[in-house]
């Protein structure tokens, strides 16, 4: 993997972190998920670190090649089941069989601009 592709898988990972915290998903998922999808895409080894408004990630690819960033989460909201469920349907299709970095960035942004339900949006405010 090059190291643009490194990079880029990262901003994904990251992206993916985000947006799930900011749908509600509780901190254990969100560092479950991000692990799994990273071993999909044959990475050797990750560390993951999320709490409410920070998340951490290292990658190694392989023995010299090491990749990490840290993402500070400014916003959360009101649990967005929408949401949460098209990032797992996601995140379990990558597992299943990974798709291009450019279609997983297609895929993230598509989620990110879902608005809530309009019978949502009256009862949660």
């Amino acid at each position: 993997m090059s190291k643009e592709e490194q990079a880029d898988l990262l901003d994904c990972l990251l992206e993916t972190g985000q947006q799930l915290l900011e749908s509600g998903a509780e901190i254990s998922r969100v560092e479950d998920t991000i692990s799994r999808i990273a071993k999909a895409y044959g990475v050797r080894h990750i560390d993951v670190f999320v709490i409410t408004s920070i998340i951490s990630i290292s990658l190694e690819f392989s023995g010299t090649d090491f990749v990490s960033e840290t993402r500070r989460i400014y916003s959360s909201s009101d649990t967005d089941f929408s949401k949460l469920e098209k990032l797992n349907s996601l995140s379990r299709a990558i597992c299943r069989e990974p798709i291009s970095l450019e279609d997983f960035h297609s895929a993230l942004n598509d989620i990110a601009s879902m608005s809530k339900p309009f019978w949502l949006s009256m009862i949660s405010g």
